[in-house]
């Protein structure tokens, strides 16, 4: 039998999906908002194989009806079970309430914009599609895609003023760097201020934060000042000379700048790594201690909850290898291979052990009644 191409293993993969789709809109009906797929079949990038999950998303409406924590237990089980009879390939995150989804959009939740950045709609009431239209033109502030949105432009800038007359160039050369400095500023949380604000902001959240060398707030400082005063018509004429000496600076400017995102971007990734590690390896010793199944060595601490959580069935099954999975991303960190761990993964990975550590509380609640003395209220 002829070995399958990516685009027919993408397309089974889809019919997947969308079968898990259907029965999950026939068990819930209205109640479902979206059903969403992601990660490697949505990638423009062809990484995945035919043995790779198939990632799934169930956003359901909470705003008609409250939905308490036990219904939302059972439909988590349910939505499990679903996708194991669909396809044991699919891997189901526990359901997203409309309402979370919409707090993790309004405080700008790497998870949620992950989502929105490769989700790819199986079934759409009509509002994960215009969210997603709206993401990828960089409508939302502190993401990666706003930031390369923004600085999409800057090399056709520099490229338009090495062949065109001076003084009327001289402005993209200008807007390059103002734009370039925007976009950092933008993905780590702040307004883009104006041109008079953009060189002490620099300052103030790049350079004073010990993340970039002051030479380029300076250079920052050298062209809003020159820009002036050719607005101002203090300067007439710019020489051939001078404006090479401008797209050298600029062209430095913005290649430290790119250096600098790409640093962030690391970083970032590499301390959401490490919390939500650290936080789930927590959660876990706490509920093992409290079932008195504690190992003895820190390193038997994932195969215990395994063992004693998971499959014990004290915890949803949705949960089993999330702690492998971790500790396999912190040693990529440690390991200086943090480019191997896709995004996405550590994105989708966060809201598991958010889930994960509210369902061991909701667990540790109901141990602590049981144990309780006869008659102790």
């Amino acid at each position: 039998m002829p070995k399958r191409t990516h685009e027919e293993l993408r397309k089974e993969r889809f019919e997947v999906a969308k079968r898990f789709a259907d029965a999950v809109v026939r068990k819930y009906g209205p109640m479902v908002k979206a059903v969403v797929t992601w990660g490697s079949i949505t990638r423009k990038e062809q990484t995945f194989k035919a043995t790779s999950d198939i990632d799934c998303l169930v956003i359901i409406d909470d705003t008609a009806v409250k939905i308490s924590d036990t219904q939302r237990a059972q439909m988590d089980n349910e939505v499990h079970r679903i996708a194991h009879s669909t396809d044991k390939r699919i891997s189901i995150q526990p359901v997203w309430l409309l309402t979370e989804f919409w707090d993790m959009v309004r405080t700008q939740s790497p998870l949620a914009y992950s989502v929105l950045r490769e989700g790819w709609a199986l079934y759409d009431t009509g509002f994960f599609i215009p969210l997603r239209k709206l993401y990828e033109r960089g409508r939302f502030p502190a993401t990666t895609e706003a930031a390369y949105i923004r600085m999409a432009a800057v090399p056709k800038r520099i490229r338009r003023v090495e062949g065109l007359p001076a003084m009327a160039v001289f402005e993209d050369l200008f807007y390059a760097e103002l734009e370039t400095a925007q976009a950092i500023l933008m993905f780590l949380g702040f307004e883009p201020p104006g041109i008079r604000g953009s060189p002490v902001a620099v300052r103030t959240h790049l350079v004073d934060a010990g993340l970039l060398e002051s030479k380029w707030a300076d250079e920052l400082e050298a062209i809003v000042k020159f820009h002036k005063a050719v607005e101002h018509d203090e300067i007439k004429r710019i020489s051939g000379a001078e404006l090479d000496k401008w797209v050298g600076r600029t062209k430095a400017f913005v290649a430290r700048f790119e250096k600098l995102l790409a640093k962030l971007e690391n970083d970032r990734k590499a301390a959401q790594i490490n919390r939500m590690t650290e936080v789930a390896l927590k959660a876990g010793v706490v509920a093992l201690k409290a079932f008195d199944k504690l190992p003895k060595e820190p390193a038997d601490i994932p195969a215990a909850v395994q063992k004693h959580l998971v499959e014990a069935n004290i915890v949803n099954p949705a949960y089993a290898g999330l702690l492998e999975k971790l500790l396999s991303m912190q040693k990529a960190v440690r390991e200086g291979r943090l480019a191997e761990v896709p995004e996405s993964t550590v994105f989708y990975s966060q809201d598991y052990v958010r889930k994960f550590v509210i369902e061991v509380r909701k667990v540790l609640r109901e141990h602590q009644f049981t144990k309780r003395p006869k008659g102790e209220k």
